[in-house]
């Protein structure tokens, strides 16, 4: 009986070794490089979907992101 109590310890505690080196590998941070050449005007989170709204002279500019990938969604331009 106080082997297998032994072996059941030992083995939750590899399963907690593993699960704490798994949850570092992922990396949870999202890169999104903003326009050099315009300025923000706002920004705001809408269920999965980061969006940014630039400003020039004479048009604005949305870009839409995916929150999780962060990869560009959509581009819209309105002209004034």
């Amino acid at each position: 009986m106080g082997i297998l109590i032994f072996l059941g310890i030992i083995i939750l505690c590899i399963g907690i070794y593993y699960k704490i080196n798994q949850l570092n590998i992922h990396d949870n941070k999202t890169i999104i490089s903003v326009q050099p050449n315009l300025n923000i005007k706002d920004y705001y989170v809408n269920n999965d979907n980061f969006i940014i709204t630039y400003k020039n002279k004479n048009k604005d500019v949305i870009y839409i992101y995916n929150v999780k990938t962060g990869k560009l969604k959509n581009i819209i331009e309105l002209l004034k």
